[in-house]
């Protein structure tokens, strides 16, 4: 019965995937081709609208010579399954979402995302009242402090892992939102908060106490074996459509993105190292990332009668 449920959820996420992408068989060698076009896919995240789109996959087919698609997938879930596949061939998924990628499928970023003033990372602050005796971290030692959620960057995972690293271990509440989590700090429920540098900033009323390690922005990535010459042509247009009017403004919709800088998977090694940390790994932090991560495990005897 467990391998039969197996099979048929196996059978809906291919037929999702049919139904979405048109997994006709593709051909590889022809790929940016009128026949095969080039397929760039987005995150629910990074979609914007169909005339948005259009000028982007213009800019690019204009500056490539090649054939270009750009999807926005349903539905995270279903970005990720697909980059599983052949059905696509350069990604732009949440941060958590391409390190799953890269250590299933063997994605390879090729492009970091820039947001305003040129930013490549951001960072996560612990913040407390601003009358309040805590001055340091290691003041929390069972106090209690306000997480985001258990998938949040700066309002958890980073946090947290500062936490641990400083061996203080205060009691967590999960707040749910960066808003809540600070309100909840501001009505005395608990000691300090959890939330992006930046946030509160202008509040006089509260203060920050201590700030995370560096989150890079999330990559631009590319299946593992598309040509190194298709790679940077696309590359060379994405940095290029970035620096138009166009581009800029498009971008702008597209997760607040600013530009792009060219980066490896080496730029991202150190946050998996964080997550586990934090107590977390990165199947937990993807929709269905821990059902995705078996399945890629299973043999094909495992779905035998």
């Amino acid at each position: 019965m467990v391998r039969f449920q197996r099979m048929c959820d196996g059978l809906v996420w291919l037929g999702l995937c049919l139904f979405l992408f048109g997994c006709e068989n593709r051909d590889l060698d022809a790929v940016g081709e009128t026949e095969t076009p080039l397929v760039i896919l987005l995150s629910p995240f990074h979609g914007a609208d169909a005339q948005q789109l259009e000028l982007l996959t213009n800019y690019i087919e204009a500056e490539t010579g090649m054939s270009i698609t750009v999807r926005v997938a349903a539905s995270e879930e279903v970005a990720v399954s697909i980059a599983g596949t052949y059905q696509f061939d350069i990604g732009m998924l949440p941060l958590f979402d391409y390190l799953f990628c890269h250590r299933e499928y063997r994605v390879e970023a090729g492009l970091q995302v820039l947001r305003e003033g040129g930013a490549r990372t951001y960072r996560g602050q612990i913040l407390v009242q601003a009358d309040s005796d805590i001055t340091e971290i290691a003041q929390l030692e069972g106090k209690r402090i306000a997480y985001v959620d258990s998938f949040s960057t700066s309002g958890f995972l980073f946090p947290a892992s500062l936490l641990i690293n400083a061996d203080v271990t205060p009691v967590a509440v999960f707040a749910g939102t960066h808003d809540l989590a600070v309100s909840q700090l501001r009505e005395g429920d608990v000691d300090s908060a959890a939330t992006y540098e930046g946030f509160a900033a202008d509040s006089t009323d509260l203060r920050s106490i201590a700030t995370t390690d560096e989150i890079p922005n999330e990559p631009v990535f590319f299946r593992a074996d598309l040509a190194v010459e298709i790679r940077e042509r696309v590359i060379e247009a994405l940095v290029g459509f970035s620096q138009t009017d166009d581009g800029q403004h498009v971008l702008s919709h597209i997760a607040d993105i600013t530009g792009f800088v060219a980066v490896t998977d080496a730029d991202y090694a150190e946050v998996e190292a964080v997550i586990n940390t934090a107590g977390q790994t990165v199947q937990d932090l993807v929709p269905n990332g821990w059902w995705t991560y078996n399945e890629n495990r299973l043999t094909p005897a495992d779905y035998a009668p």
